[in-house]
C-alpha cells in the first residue's frame, strides 16, 4: 500500500515557518504548443523503451507494508473503473456534468487521486479559459458530493501548495532525490532518464513515460487524494539524519502505485512545477462556483441523478443557451448571478482572511454565506495588504486627486510589516506576501509588548495629534493589527535611515534578540483592527485618527518616556496634508534626502481594500518621475537559454557599455524585460545565424559573468531602467569610483534596437559614471555592497524581487522557474550556471561545471571530506551542508606526489549519486594529473585545482580542465612562488594556498602564509580577473578572520569542523562560529 494514511489530525501537525518560495502558473498558447511538443517527444520516447516488465527494481518490497501505515480496508479508495482509467469527463459543461453518476468512484471512499490527476491533464490540454475553468468547477464538486473530507488536500494539491501561505510548509524535496526516486521506481537507469529529460525537458513527462510502460508483478493499490497529500507533508516535516533515504522511499511507494497521468503530475508536485495553468485565485473561484452549484441542488443543471434528470438538464441547458424564456431559462440567469457573485465573494474574502482551511470548510458546511460569515478579518490571520499604483509625477498625482483630500507619507525603504498583537500577547509578523516572519524579527516583538505594556499606565495626557474620533481606553489595548514598514536604522547617528540592503542583512529565522545586529524602527502608517473591531471599512482618516489616538500619547511624553524609550524603535510615517503642489514638491524632495524611494498619496475618504491596487493609493518614486533618469545604450555581448515559456530563445540578455579610454565592452547589466515573443525570436535568429554566437567572449570584452553563449558585439540596443549601483560582477566604469566594482543597472528594460548606432557609439563608462553622480541618493561606496548590485551568481533579494512584481517584471517568475527546473533536474541534466538560475535546455554534458556559488555570502567555507567518519560518509556530507557549509573539499592524495593515499573519483560520484548537488572542490595531489582529471569531471567535479610542479604544461592542464565544464585552479605549497601563475591568470578561476606541507589533515597554520595571501590578493586585483582566494591547512575559528583579512574569500576546513561530536549540530556551531568572525572582518 502506498498512501500514508495517519491518525494524528492535519492541525495538529508541527509546520515549520520557513519562508515559501512560490512557483508562477504560466496559461498561454506559447505553453501549450510546448505541450503538445513535448506530448509528441514523450510518445517517441516510449516507443524506444525497453519493456521493463519484471526487473528488480519493479518488484514491491517485501517490508514496504511495514514502513507505512495501512487504512483500514474500509477506507480504501475505490477501484475506478476502466474509462476512469482512459479519460474524465470533468471537462463537460457544468450543466451537463453530473457531480455523483460522472465521477469515477463511489461515496464513502476516499477520492482517487487519478480524478486530480485526469483533471490536471484535461487543464494541460486546452487555453480556453471557459474549459478550465468548467473541469476545475466540475472536479471540486464531486468531491464536495462524494468525499467532502478530501476537498481540502485536492484544493492544496491544485494550486501546487501545502499550506496557506502564512503556515509556511514547503515540500522541501531535493530534485536529485526526485530524480533517484523515479530511477528506482520505474527500474530504468540514471544514463536513460538523462536522456529522456534532454529529449522532453520536464521530469513529470520524464516519469510519465517510463511508468506507462511499466508492468508490475502484484498491482499495488490506487492512490487516494489524501493519501498522497499526507505523505507530502509528512515528507515537508521530515528533518534529521536519513531523512533524505526516507523520503525517497516514500516517493517510490507513490510513483510505483501510479496509474494513468498520475506519474506525470505527482512528479511535478514534488519538484513545484505543475504547470496546469492553475493559480490559487482560479483554483478559489472555481471552489466556490461549485459550492454554489452544490448547495442550490443542481447536479450539472439535472433536478435528479437519475435519466429523467438528464434529459431536464439537457433541455434547460438548451433554453437557457440565448437567455430563452421560461423556467429553464430563468433559472440559468439566476445560476450565472451566483456564480457570479461567488466568485466575487470568495476571492474578498481571501483577500480579508487568506486561511484556506477555513474557506473550504465553510464553503461545505453552507455555501458563500457561511465563508462570508466566517472569513472576515481576525488578529493573527495576515490580511493581504492593499497596494498602490504607480504614478510618473506629482502633476499626475494632482491631475488624479483633483479637489479630494489626500495625505502624502514618506515611502520607506524597508520591508512592509503587517504586525497582529494577540489577546495572549502572542505576536504575529508578517510580510506583504503573507508569509510568517515573526522569527526574524524578535526586537519588533518585543516592542509590540512594551507598547501594550506602556498603555496600561494609569494616566496619560490626551494627545494634540488626535482627530475628534473617539480615543480608545488606555489600558484596553487587547488585540491590534498595524500595517506598518520596517526601516533598518543607525541608532549611533541619530536614528539615520539605512538602505533595505542592510536590513536584508539580518537572519531570516530563529533571530534571537540577543542577535539582533541591524537596529530597525517601526514605522506605523495604518491601522486595521483594534479590540476586537475591524475597521478595514472606515476611511483612511478614521484609521489614521484612532492608530494616533492609541500611540500618539507615549511618542508626546518627550524623549524617553518609559524607560528605554520608543525613540527609533516606534514612529508614525511622516507625512503632510496639503492640496499645493508645490509643497507636495518640497515633501517629495525632503523624503529623497532623508533616504527614502519617495511618497506615497493616499486618498483620505476611501477605505482599506485587500490586496487591490486603485487610485485611492498612489506611489511616486525617483525611478518613475521623468527627468531623474536617461536611456542609455548598450551592447548586447551574451546570453543564457531560456527556461519555462522562453525555452529555445535566448533569455537574459548581457549588455554592455563602451569605454573609450580601454577599448573594451563593459558589462552593466542582464536584461529580460521589455523584450515581446517576436523580439524573443528574432534575436535568437539573428545571433543563430551567420557564425554571430562565439565559444568565447571577445578579448575587448570586460565582465565577471560566465554566459551560456557570447554574441559577436554588432548589435545596440536603447535600455531604461531604475537606478545605476555598484556590482563586483559587472565592470562597468570599474576604476572610476571604485577599484573592484563596476556599475550595474537595476531592472533594465528593452525599449528598441538603434539601427542608427554602431558599436563605438554606445554609452560609455564615464557617461554612465556621471549619471551615477547625478543620483539623488548614492550608494555607499566604501562600505560593502548595499547598492542593490548583485554579486557574482546572486540572485534578486527580496526588494528587488517585490519590486519586480509591483511594476511588471513578471521576469522575477521565469528565474524561479528556471531555479525550480534545475532542481528537478539535478543529478539528470547539466547543473551549469547553477547560481545564475538558468540553464540551457540541452545541456553539453552532466552535473558539475560553472557551478557558481549563489553568492548570498561573501565567504565560501569549505569542510574537508578527509576528516570525515568515511563508514558514513554520505550522511556526513549531508550533516555538514545542512549545517550551513557551502562547498565539498576533495584531497586527492597518490602516495606520490605527497606521502599519503586517499580517495578517487568513485567517491566523487557515489556522493553525487548519494544525492548531494553542492559545488565539489577537487584538490589533486598527483602526478602527472592530466591523466586523472577527465575522471573526476565526469564524476561530478565542480572546480579542480592542481599543483603547477604536477605537470609539464600548466597552460594545457588549465584547458582540459575548462574543456570539461570544470572550474580550474592553481594550488601553490608554502615554497612555491607565485610567479608561476602571472601568465596563465585568463585561465585561473582559483587560486589556492596551502598553509600547510601538503600529505595530512590536522596541522597546524603556517604564519608566513598571511604574507603570502597578501601578495596573492594584490595580483588578483591588479590583473582584473574574477578569481577566488583560496587557503587550505589549519583553518579554524581562532584564526579565520587573520585570513580573511589578509585576502583569502574561500576557507578549507577539515578537523576543524568535521570533528567529535560528529552531529549536525556540533558542526553547525562550529561554521556559525567562523562566520561570526567573518562578520568581524573590515
Amino acid at each position: 500500500m502506498v498512501e500514508l494514511l495517519t491518525s494524528e489530525d492535519e492541525g495538529s501537525r508541527e509546520k515549520p515557518e520557513e519562508e515559501k518560495v512560490r512557483l508562477p502558473q504560466l496559461d498561454t498558447k506559447d505553453r501549450a504548443v510546448q505541450d503538445q511538443a513535448q506530448a509528441r517527444n514523450l510518445k517517441e520516447a516510449m516507443e524506444e523503451l525497453p519493456d521493463l516488465e519484471n526487473t528488480e527494481g519493479n518488484r514491491s518490497s517485501p517490508g514496504d507494508e511495514g514502513i507505512v501505515a495501512q487504512p483500514p480496508a474500509s477506507t480504501a479508495p475505490s477501484s475506478p473503473s476502466a474509462s476512469a482509467l482512459t479519460g474524465s469527463p470533468v471537462d463537460l459543461p457544468c450543466t451537463r456534468y453530473d457531480a455523483v453518476s460522472d465521477a469515477c468512484w463511489s461515496k464513502e471512499a476516499p477520492a482517487p487521486y487519478l480524478h486530480l490527476a485526469w483533471a490536471f491533464e484535461l487543464l494541460c490540454s486546452t487555453t480556453k479559459r471557459l474549459t478550465k475553468a468548467d473541469v476545475l468547477v466540475n472536479t471540486f464538486r464531486s468531491l464536495i458530493a462524494l468525499a467532502p473530507s478530501d476537498l481540502l488536500p485536492a484544493v492544496y494539491l491544485s494550486s501546487n501548495k501545502l499550506s496557506s501561505s502564512f503556515q509556511g510548509i514547503d515540500i522541501n524535496v531535493g530534485g536529485s532525490t526526485v530524480s533517484a526516486a523515479v530511477v528506482q521506481a520505474t527500474g530504468t537507469s540514471s544514463e536513460k532518464l538523462k536522456q529522456l529529460y534532454i529529449e522532453l525537458g520536464d521530469l513529470g513527462d520524464v516519469a510519465q513515460a517510463l511508468r506507462v510502460r511499466q508492468r508490475m508483478l502484484v498491482p499495488p493499490s490506487p492512490l487516494s487524494i489524501r493519501g498522497v497529500y499526507r505523505t507530502i507533508v509528512d515528507m515537508a516535516n521530515m528533518k534529521g539524519q536519513g531523512c533524505e533515504g526516507r523520503k525517497r522511499a516514500m516517493m517510490v511507494r507513490l510513483i510505483r502505485s501510479c496509474r494513468g497521468p498520475e506519474a506525470r503530475f505527482l512528479v511535478r508536485t514534488l519538484v513545484q512545477n505543475l504547470r496546469t495553468g492553475a493559480t490559487l485565485t482560479s483554483v478559489l473561484s472555481a471552489l466556490a462556483m461549485a459550492a454554489v452549484m452544490h448547495h442550490t441542488g443542481k447536479e450539472g443543471g439535472r433536478d435528479k441523478s437519475d435519466g429523467e434528470g438528464k434529459e431536464t438538464g439537457k433541455r434547460e441547458a438548451t433554453m437557457g443557451k440565448d437567455g430563452g424564456e421560461g423556467e429553464g431559462g430563468r433559472r440559468r440567469k439566476s445560476l450565472e448571478l451566483r456564480l457570479k457573485e461567488a466568485q466575487v465573494a470568495v476571492k474578498e474574502c481571501y483577500n480579508s482572511c487568506p486561511d484556506i482551511p477555513r474557506i473550504v470548510q465553510a464553503l461545505i458546511e453552507g455555501g458563500v454565506e457561511a465563508m462570508q460569515a466566517a472569513c472576515s478579518v481576525a488578529v493573527g490571520t495576515p490580511v493581504k495588504p492593499m497596494l498602490a499604483k504607480i504614478c510618473s509625477g506629482i502633476p499626475e498625482m494632482m491631475e488624479k486627486y483633483g479637489s479630494q483630500p489626500f495625505t502624502s507619507e514618506y515611502k520607506y525603504d524597508g520591508q512592509r510589516a503587517q504586525i497582529h498583537l494577540l489577546g495572549d500577547r502572542t505576536i504575529k509578523i508578517f510580510n506583504r506576501h503573507i508569509e510568517d516572519m515573526t522569527d526574524k524579527y524578535p526586537d519588533v516583538a518585543q516592542l509590540m509588548r512594551d507598547l501594550q505594556e506602556a498603555l496600561r499606565a494609569p494616566s496619560l495626557p490626551p494627545s494634540s495629534s488626535a482627530s475628534a474620533s473617539p480615543s480608545p481606553s488606555p489600558c484596553l489595548l487587547k488585540d491590534v493589527i498595524l500595517d506598518t514598514e520596517l526601516v533598518a536604522v543607525d541608532r549611533a547617528e541619530g536614528n539615520r535611515l539605512l538602505a533595505f540592503q542592510t536590513l536584508a542583512t539580518r537572519g531570516r529565522k530563529d533571530v534571537s534578540a540577543e542577535g539582533v545586529r541591524v537596529q530597525v524602527c517601526v514605522f506605523a502608517f495604518d491601522l486595521l483592527f483594534l479590540n476586537g473591531l475591524s475597521y478595514v471599512k472606515e476611511p483612511l482618516s478614521s484609521r489614521r485618527a484612532r492608530l494616533y489616538s492609541l500611540f500618539g500619547p507615549l511618542l508626546e511624553r518627550g524623549e524617553g518616556g518609559r524607560e528605554g524609550g520608543f525613540e527609533g524603535r516606534f514612529a508614525f510615517a511622516a507625512h503632510t496634508e496639503t492640496n499645493d503642489p508645490e509643497k507636495v514638491q518640497e515633501f517629495f524632495t525632503e523624503a529623497l534626502e532623508a533616504g527614502c524611494e519617495g511618497i506615497m498619496c493616499k486618498s483620505l475618504p476611501h477605505e482599506y481594500e485587500p490586496s487591490k491596487r486603485t487610485d485611492s493609493w498612489l506611489k511616486v518614486k525617483r525611478d518613475y518621475v521623468e527627468g531623474l533618469h536617461d536611456t542609455l545604450d548598450l551592447v548586447p555581448i551574451g546570453a543564457w537559454w531560456g527556461n519555462g515559456r522562453k525555452a529555445g530563445w535566448f533569455s537574459p540578455i548581457l549588455l554592455a557599455c563602451f569605454n573609450p579610454e580601454t577599448d573594451e565592452l563593459q558589462s552593466l547589466c542582464r536584461c529580460m524585460s521589455g523584450l515581446t515573443d517576436a523580439v524573443y525570436t528574432e534575436l535568437t535568429a539573428f545571433y543563430q545565424e551567420e557564425g554571430r554566437l562565439l565559444e568565447n567572449p571577445k578579448s575587448y570584452v570586460r565582465t565577471g559573468e560566465t554566459c551560456a553563449v557570447w554574441f559577436e558585439p554588432c548589435q545596440v540596443w536603447e535600455i531604461r531602467g531604475a537606478e545605476l549601483t555598484l556590482s563586483p560582477v559587472h565592470k562597468a566604469g570599474v576604476g572610476i569610483v571604485d577599484t573592484q566594482r563596476g556599475f550595474s543597472l537595476r531592472f533594465p528594460r528593452f525599449l528598441k534596437k538603434r539601427s542608427d548606432k554602431g558599436v563605438e557609439d554606445a554609452t560609455t563608462a564615464g557617461q554612465i559614471a556621471e549619471l551615477f553622480r547625478m543620483q539623488v541618493r548614492r550608494v555607499d561606496v566604501d562600505g560593502d555592497d548595499k547598492d542593490g548590485g548583485r554579486k557574482k551568481g546572486g540572485a534578486m533579494n527580496d526588494k528587488e524581487k517585490e519590486e519586480a512584481v509591483e511594476e511588471g517584471e513578471e521576469e522575477w517568475e521565469d528565474i524561479l522557474m528556471a531555479r525550480l527546473s534545475l532542481l528537478a533536474c539535478a543529478g539528470v541534466a547539466a547543473l551549469a550556471t547553477v547560481a545564475h538560475g538558468f540553464v540551457p535546455p540541452v545541456p553539453r554534458s552532466y552535473t558539475r561545471g560553472r557551478m557558481a556559488m549563489a553568492a548570498k555570502k561573501d565567504f565560501w567555507i569549505a569542510p574537508s571530506i578527509l576528516s570525515a567518519d568515511f563508514a558514513k560518509l554520505g550522511q556526513e556530507v549531508d550533516n555538514v551542508l545542512a549545517a550551513g557549509a557551502d562547498i565539498v573539499h576533495f584531497d586527492v592524495m597518490d602516495n606520490h606526489y605527497v606521502p599519503n593515499l586517499t580517495i578517487g573519483p568513485m567517491v566523487c560520484k557515489a556522493l553525487r549519486d548519494h544525492g548531494v548537488t553542492a559545488p565539489i572542490d577537487v584538490h589533486l595531489m598527483v602526478s602527472p594529473v592530466d591523466r586523472i582529471i577527465p575522471d573526476f569531471a565526469d564524476a561530478g567535479a565542480s572546480f579542480i585545482t592542481f599543483h603547477p610542479e604536477a605537470t609539464n604544461h600548466i597552460d594545457r592542464t588549465l584547458q582540459l580542465i575548462k574543456s570539461k565544464g570544470c572550474k580550474s585552479g592553481l594550488v601553490f605549497n608554502p615554497a612555491t612562488p607565485l610567479s608561476l601563475a602571472q601568465h596563465v591568470l585568463d585561465k585561473v578561476d582559483i587560486i589556492l594556498l596551502m598553509s600547510v606541507n601538503p600529505g595530512f589533515g590536522g596541522q597546524s597554520f603556517i604564519p608566513e602564509t598571511l604574507k603570502k595571501l597578501k601578495e596573492a590578493r594584490k595580483m588578483i586585483d591588479e590583473s582584473g580577473y574574477d578569481i577566488r582566494l583560496e587557503v587550505d591547512g589549519g583553518v579554524g575559528v581562532a584564526n579565520i578572520k587573520d585570513i580573511a583579512e589578509a585576502g583569502a574569500d574561500f576557507f578549507v576546513a577539515g578537523s576543524a569542523i568535521l570533528k567529535n561530536p560528529r552531529t549536525q549540530d556540533a558542526y553547525k556551531a562550529t561554521i556559525d562560529a567562523m562566520r561570526a568572525e567573518l562578520a568581524k572582518v573590515q
